[in-house]
């Protein structure tokens, strides 16, 4: 049942166990539909209850997995009256139609980054969200992940100081192999929406909203992919702050690292996504971070489906991921770069 934006849940009765969890479909059942599903039923918070593939044998697999029915079509998912939300795990391309379906259907959603492609489908999806009187969460999920969640705490509590400048790169040479519509502009958006989009997220996250935006974009021809083999950011922060994003699928191997200057300290990583290889200069006193062990993709599930039961407003809202598309769209604007070409 439905009451606002709050999913009522049934009251635990005496000699009849916990109350059931929540009923979630899964729109979508590739990598991250697979990873999410897991994460639901880990949480013990949702139960997976129908899953649709365009691909019958993802479906199917998916569904075998959780014990959950493995619908026709989209519509056979979405009219279900057992569904209460929905994860969205579509290529961002779908992101727009298949999210306004589910506001349709009357569905609470959970949708995967970016939250779509252009500020115009995001103005759509937020408009229709809102009339509808439902829910949506997009999966920003690197804001889970350590040591950047941790980061992003301190700095927001003044831990550092004043925020100067971060350098933050990210440079694929195989992640396009992982499923052929990332590596064509028309159905992934670009390297922004696809990768970046978790990294300038969290620019906005550490220094707020930009100011300016100007990047550059290089693609060699002839190429295996549409997709920009480097592609540089730089931005100026509404706060003072300056950032620096490079990335791109053009690279001779894999590299994810940054360096944050803030007014008492300086964060450098080569290795982003290990807590162990983060170096703190600049201190007075020495400091040792406590970082968490919680896998990210539960604990954005944990979030989502106990904002949703308890009427909590949403972490991560379609308000807040459309402007991070704004910072995408601005950067390939300023590049010239044609995403949809």
């Amino acid at each position: 049942m439905r009451n606002g934006s709050r999913i009522l849940l049934p009251q635990r009765m005496p000699g009849k166990g916990m109350p059931d969890r929540l009923r979630i479909g899964i729109l979508g059942c590739g990598e991250m539909g697979r990873t999410l599903a897991r994460a639901v039923e880990t949480t013990g918070l949702g139960r997976i209850c129908s899953v649709f593939d365009r691909d019958p044998e993802q479906s199917r697999a998916l569904a075998e997995a959780h014990h959950a029915v493995a619908a026709g079509s989209l519509e056979a998912l979405l009219s279900s009256a057992e569904i209460q939300a929905v994860i969205i795990a579509v290529p961002p391309f779908l992101h727009s139609q298949v999210c306004l379906a589910a506001v349709q259907a009357g569905k609470h959603i959970f949708l995967e980054k970016p939250m779509a492609i252009g500020t115009a489908a995001c103005a759509e999806i937020n408009a229709a969200v809102r009339k509808a009187g439902l829910t949506l969460m997009v999966g920003h999920v690197l804001r889970y992940f350590e040591p950047f969640c941790t980061i992003t705490r301190l700095a927001r509590e003044g831990f550092f100081g004043k925020a100067y400048h971060a350098d933050v790169w990210r440079l694929e040479r195989d992640y396009l192999r992982l499923a052929g519509w990332k590596a064509r502009r028309t159905s992934s958006g670009g390297y922004l929406y696809e990768v970046g989009a978790h990294e300038l997220d969290w620019l906005r996250q550490l220094f707020g909203e930009p100011a300016v935006v100007h990047a550059l974009v290089c693609k060699e021809l002839p190429s295996e992919n549409e997709i920009e083999d480097r592609v540089a950011v730089q931005i100026g922060f509404e706060t003072g702050a300056l950032g620096s994003y490079l990335g791109g699928a053009g690279f001779p191997h894999q590299d994810h690292g940054f360096c944050l200057r803030f007014e008492r300290a300086t964060l450098r990583s080569a290795q982003a996504f290990d807590p162990r290889a983060l170096n703190i200069a600049g201190m007075v006193r020495p400091v040792e971070l406590t970082f968490s062990s919680e896998d990210p993709f539960e604990a954005e599930m944990r979030d989502w489906l106990t904002c949703l039961s308890e009427g909590k407003p949403m972490t991560i809202t379609g308000e807040d991921a459309a402007k991070t598309v704004a910072l995408i769209e601005a950067a390939y604007a300023s590049a010239e770069w044609d995403h949809l070409r």
